[in-house]
């Protein structure tokens, strides 16, 4: 799932006007649009990817309503990013 944490500035903005226009993404908008944004290489990559996208949306969508807005989008991956930093090795003095 790394390769969805590295989303350029542009591609991040493309995102978050998907999720504006509908007001949240279903799992299949969610799916289809980082699909778009970083296409799979082959069809075997993108059927795990739809896979793991699927189980991402059920851990993003907090709320549980079946549509996941920017806001659980945001705080899930910066939460993400602390667990991440949290990991790394104290810097070398």
């Amino acid at each position: 799932m790394e390769k969805f944490l590295e989303l350029d500035p542009q591609q991040l903005n493309q995102l978050r006007d998907e999720f504006f226009e509908y007001d949240g993404l279903t799992v299949q908008q969610f799916v289809a649009a980082m699909l778009r944004l970083q296409p799979p290489s082959s069809k075997e990559e993108e059927l795990h990817l739809v896979h793991q996208l699927a189980d991402l949306f059920a851990q993003v969508d907090i709320n549980g309503d079946g549509t996941m807005e920017f806001d659980e989008f945001t705080l899930f991956f910066i939460s993400a990013g602390k667990k991440t930093c949290l990991k790394l090795p104290p810097a070398v003095k």
